[in-house]
């Protein structure tokens, strides 16, 4: 008598793995009225003057921010990108309403923070320092890691294939993980109508390399290592 190739009171493992199909949920149909009052009158809110006003108060805020001595001497020539420009009226050190512009420094693989004061027509730099934190990356960040993954002669075949990307972080983990203190994103690629992606490939930011790649698709099978 031959042995099992499964424990005894457990399942035999599955030989193969399937994608499930996918659930399409019907339309909602018969749906009751609304049972308020009707609406006489509306006002139209104008979001793209809010918008543009926005993105006119971050082209300044940068330019202040770019043109102070302090911040172009802790930038000097390494690769850099902004990850993003808020502003905050409720303060609690100042009266004044701030602006925070968050740098990403990939040398340094540090974040710095740009506190500037005043509304756009008198915004100046407060300060400027240096942060340990990783701020969490930027839409042209993971864009860039797209591409990069596609340019890649380890992949350079998905071109080829109607594949979908999607990019997750990778280094936002625990100190001793192998990712610490790096700027990796995963970009994993797959056909449309399939849930999860057939290639990943490990991205870094701050080398801008593929470092690993992982999955196999219609015969093409890719290793764990990069190189």
């Amino acid at each position: 008598m031959g042995k099992p190739d499964f424990e005894i009171g457990r399942p035999p493992a599955s030989r193969f793995r399937a994608e499930l199909p996918a659930i399409v949920e019907p339309p909602l149909i018969d749906i009751p009225e609304f049972p308020g009052p009707d609406v006489d009158s509306f006002e139209l809110f104008d979001g793209d003057r809010d918008a543009d006003d926005g993105r006119r108060v971050e082209r300044i805020a940068l330019d202040v921010a770019f043109s102070d001595e302090k911040v172009r001497e802790v930038l000097g020539e390494q690769r850099h990108t902004v990850i993003g420009v808020t502003r905050r009226d409720d303060d609690k050190e100042t009266d004044e309403t701030v602006t925070l512009v968050v740098i990403y420094l990939y040398e340094d693989a540090r974040a710095m923070e740009v506190h500037l004061l005043g509304d756009e027509k008198s915004l100046s730099v407060h300060e400027a320092n240096l942060v340990d934190y990783h701020p969490p990356p930027s839409d042209e960040e993971l864009e860039r890691a797209i591409e990069l993954a596609r340019n890649s002669p380890l992949i350079s075949w998905i071109n080829a294939n109607d594949f979908e990307p999607t990019a997750i972080v990778a280094s936002d983990v625990d100190e001793g993980d192998q990712h610490f203190g790096t700027r990796r994103v995963l970009v994993g690629f797959g056909p449309p109508n399939e849930r999860l992606p057939r290639i990943r490939a490990l991205v870094d930011l701050g080398t801008e390399t593929v470092i690993a790649v992982t999955g196999s698709y219609q015969g093409h099978v890719e290793s764990e290592a990069a190189g």
